[in-house]
């Protein structure tokens, strides 16, 4: 037992000694500093990226896929012919997050009499609101012409305007030290759970007490890990931030930026707290057992010299006897009845008190103190408000439809996940190793009850990964080629078959493996000890034992693989979707000084009707005005219909506006006000559904670009 307690104690020391590298490999003498975490990506941008404007705009707006926090800063430089190579700076003050919307930071720029023609760069940084990380970029637009050789197309994509983690030294690192971490809260899981409703219900106390007595240490190992984990990741994302900006490497103020201006900063000393009150509770659990033992040590001690007080006076008795039996015999009259009940009465407390004497010496051999109902609560939730606390700091619950159920899930998943990986290391280093010492002559018992107690909560663990892994994948995996072409896909699709061979493992372990231990069980005591059928049967029951040591030590590290996995998908975070928007044609749709004509109108075609839309005057913040005529295959105009138009924008979730077009007219037309729809400058979605009498329905969609 103690070298499984070794080698892991090895284990930690040198991912500490890796952390340590770690964060020297951020010190100023350490050389450049690359971001080596993201998660909140630019999907959107006005000027859009590689684009060509004609007057010069007074306000640089960005649009992310999460929120961000308002520590998040843009500096615009300006490149004309002939002026410094770094550019000129031209904002106007710091960027702010616009006010109705946390995902837009919008950059004021100077006087448009003070912007130079020519190209333009935007290099942005962005703390996510939510998780905490960093990320940045760099986005380009030309004003009147290019000075850098600039093409002047949009191009806005994932690798035109966002700097992307890579797994090098650093990364490598970071990863990691997030895997210490899942692994230390898993493990610590999977303790408090097995502890607590599973070994009190198939084995003796004395075993339970000595099992605890193991476990002490490693729960102290795990959550010390755990704290230790979450002070060097806030470290980390506040090197990261601050090392975007300027030159230096550690700044409290990047600290403070984290703590107190982003969701995981508040979360983060929230769940700091929880593992200081887990480590506070373990320690006074440590003290109550230590004074139980010392109190119990001091009952032996009491009944230890009483019972060689007696034995002294037997044997003193024995003494004079013998000296008595050497002299001569003296009559001795028959005692009288009273006499003889008063004899009895002293003898009986001696033979009661030696025969009493081994009874006191069996149930004082191994004291325990057993912790409370209110403790084993109090511990479980702890655990599981670290875990919701993780899952509140997950950027995936911001990026879905229904985060509040996502969430719920993801929390069940990592509940689950830690039931299930860490009972799975608690029964094959802790249990298995102290079975045959603790208990040598009923160990294989033991065995059988403790994995048929686990059973149920193994099944039960298993069904509610599998449901939240579903979920997980349907809400960041939106292609399958991002399986195979993005490197969150790639570890997703590892760990999906990791998953797969531990329910083989685990499906052989406790469906094959079990009911065979069960049945040498029970078939061992029927044969004599001393017959060679028993002794054959005794061989096949420890291989069989050995078996499921092997087995559940496979599991082990298969687990540690998988959460090995979720580290790496934790680094480069759930894959960047893009809106499927033609930004070059959106792009000649925008009014500008040289074009002053209001955009020109779309036509489409289905289901026999042809459909013309204009937006006018398609200007962001002002009341704008949907146009729409509709004509038949004859070129005969459709006045009979009933259309009903849904506008969101395309690159963020603004709320959907919905409204019926009144019939009646060639033109079908619908005004919305600022507070309705096209609220924001960037590209607009919009749905059409026409429904005519005896025909099928027909349904449209148009995109406008709002200046």
């Amino acid at each position: 037992m103690r070298q499984y307690f070794t080698y892991l104690k090895i284990f930690f020391l040198a991912i500490f000694c890796a952390s340590l590298l770690l964060l020297g490999s951020w010190l100023p003498l350490a050389g450049p500093v690359l971001t080596v975490s993201a998660h909140s990506f630019v999907i959107g941008s006005e000027p859009v990226d590689g684009s060509t404007v004609s007057k010069a705009p007074s306000v640089v707006r960005i649009f992310f896929d999460a929120p961000i926090a308002s520590a998040s800063q843009a500096n615009v430089y300006a490149f004309p012919p002939g002026g410094p190579a770094n550019g000129l700076l031209v904002n106007a003050g710091q960027s702010s997050i616009n006010a109705n919307n946390s995902r837009e930071l919008d950059t004021a720029l100077l006087p448009a009499n003070k912007l130079p023609q020519g190209g333009y760069e935007v290099r942005w940084t962005a703390l996510s609101l939510t998780d905490g990380h960093t990320t940045s970029g760099l986005i380009g637009f030309n004003l009147g012409q290019s000075s850098t050789g600039a093409a002047g197309i949009p191009k806005l994509g994932p690798s035109t305007s966002n700097y992307f983690p890579q797994l090098n030294l650093q990364g490598t690192l970071a990863v990691a030290w997030d895997w210490l971490v899942l692994l230390a809260l898993f493990f610590w899981v999977g303790i408090v759970v097995s502890e607590y409703f599973i070994v009190p219900h198939s084995a003796s106390a004395t075993f339970l007490a000595q099992a605890r007595k193991h476990s002490r240490s490693s729960q102290t190992l795990y959550l010390a890990a755990l704290l230790a984990g979450e002070v060097l990741n806030l470290i980390l994302r506040s090197m990261t931030f601050t090392s975007t900006l300027t030159d230096t490497r550690i700044n409290v103020d990047g600290l403070s930026q984290i703590v107190l201006h982003t969701h995981y900063g508040w979360l983060w000393l929230v769940r700091v707290s929880l593992l200081v009150l887990a480590l506070l509770l373990l320690g006074w659990n440590s003290y109550r057992q230590r004074q139980f033992q010392d109190s119990s040590t001091g009952s032996v001690s009491v009944s230890s010299q009483a019972s060689r007080s007696f034995r002294q006076l037997r044997q003193q008795a024995r003494q004079e006897n013998a000296l008595g039996m050497s002299a001569k015999p003296v009559p001795t009259p028959m005692p009288t009845r009273s006499q003889a009940r008063v004899t009895d009465a002293v003898a009986a407390p001696a033979r009661s008190t030696t025969a009493a004497l081994p009874r006191i010496t069996r149930s004082i051999e191994t004291p325990a103190h057993t912790p409370g109902a209110w403790q084993m609560l109090v511990e479980l939730v702890l655990a599981a408000l670290v875990m919701l606390t993780l899952v509140l700091s997950n950027e995936i619950t911001q990026l879905t439809a229904l985060p509040i159920s996502v969430g719920v899930l993801m929390w069940l998943g990592l509940a689950a996940q830690g039931i299930w990986f860490g009972c799975i290391a608690y029964l094959g280093l802790i249990l298995l190793p102290l079975l045959p010492k603790a208990d040598p002559d009923h160990h294989a018992e033991t065995l059988v009850r403790t994995l048929k107690c686990a059973l149920p909560w193994l099944l039960s663990a298993l069904s509610v990964l599998l449901v939240s892994g579903l979920v997980l994948g349907e809400a960041t995996i939106q292609v399958p080629e991002q399986l195979l072409n993005d490197p969150y896909g790639r570890a997703f699709l590892v760990r999906a078959l990791l998953i797969l061979l531990m329910l083989i493992f685990t499906g052989y372990t406790l469906f094959f493996l079990l009911p065979k231990l069960q049945r040498q069980t029970v078939l061992l005591p029927v044969v004599d000890a001393e017959m060679p059928a028993r002794r054959t049967r005794t061989f096949a029951l420890e291989r069989t034992e050995r078996t499921i040591k092997r087995a559940l030590h496979t599991l082990t590290c298969l687990a540690a693989a998988t959460l090995l996995c979720v580290a790496v998908m934790n680094f480069f975070a759930p894959p960047v979707v893009l809106p499927n928007l033609d930004y070059s044609a959106l792009v000649n749709l925008v009014p500008t000084t040289s074009n002053p004509a209001p955009p020109a109108s779309q036509t489409q075609q289905a289901g026999g009707l042809t459909a013309t839309l204009q937006v006018l005057p398609a200007h962001a913040g002002v009341t704008n005005t949907v146009l729409l005529t509709l004509s038949d295959a004859q070129g005969k105009a459709v006045t009979d219909a009933t259309v009903k138009l849904s506008i969101d924008m395309a690159i963020m979730n603004m709320g959907t506006a919905s409204e019926t077009l009144p019939s009646g007219n060639a033109t079908y037309t619908a005004s919305f006000t600022a507070s309705q729809a096209f609220s924001m400058a960037g590209p607009w979605t919009l749905q059409i559904e026409v429904d005519r009498p005896d025909q099928p329905p027909v349904s449209m969609t148009f995109q406008v670009l709002v200046a």
